[in-house]
């Protein structure tokens, strides 16, 4: 072989090899950089569900908060429930200790609606970890309170995991002179309760 073959042979070799050097640094460039766009549409589909998610259980919230406006009706002065308890907004149950003014405000009253629908929230969480479950169960607490609904047969049906469509819209009596009676507000609010608790199901 010539010397100027062999030289040329060398150069191709070296062609060769500078070619696939690129080949594959150009690989690891495009691997990289679809990897960060990868990561960036990760995060910007995360932005877009959490806001979602946020803002359909805020809504969600306001609804049955609304719903429980509906029926209670608003007292900025005290007044005696049903149960023959001392209350003050939209139902609240002065308890001991507590002091309010004559009258209150209908911000100081929604507060105070907002704070006692919370607990019954985290109440219903001893149950059940479906949100939309906890909030139904949690009108249904503001209403009934936790008492009654402990030994009842909703209760148990919600621990077994089982339909309360027939067992719920039973709770639609109340006590007036001493005798039992069904009223159409309280099956109402059962239904409204209920339709929140089946969602997605």
């Amino acid at each position: 072989m010539s010397k100027v073959t062999s030289e040329h042979a060398v150069a191709v070799l070296y062609l060769i090899i500078l070619m696939i050097t690129i080949t594959l640094w150009l690989s690891l460039v495009i691997k990289s950089v679809n990897k960060r766009d990868e990561g960036k549409r990760v995060t910007i589909e995360a932005e877009r569900i959490i806001p979602v998610q946020k803002t359909y259980r805020e809504d969600l919230l306001n609804n049955c908060i609304e719903h429980i406006k509906k029926y209670e009706s608003l007292g900025k002065t005290r007044y005696w429930d049903n149960d023959s308890s001392i209350t003050i907004g939209y139902g609240h149950h002065i308890l001991k200790g507590e002091h309010f003014a004559n009258i209150i405000t209908e911000d100081e009253a929604d507060k105070l609606l907002r704070a006692d629908f919370n607990n019954y929230i985290e109440y219903a969480k001893k149950y059940t970890d479906v949100y939309n479950e906890q909030l139904a169960l949690g009108m249904f607490l503001y209403n009934f309170g936790e008492t009654k609904f402990k030994g009842s047969t909703l209760r148990k049906l919600i621990d077994d995991r089982k339909p309360i469509d027939n067992e719920i819209v039973k709770w639609k009596h109340f006590r007036y002179n001493g005798k039992k009676r069904s009223n159409r507000g309280l099956l109402e609010r059962r239904r409204f309760e209920l339709s929140i608790y089946n969602l997605n199901k």
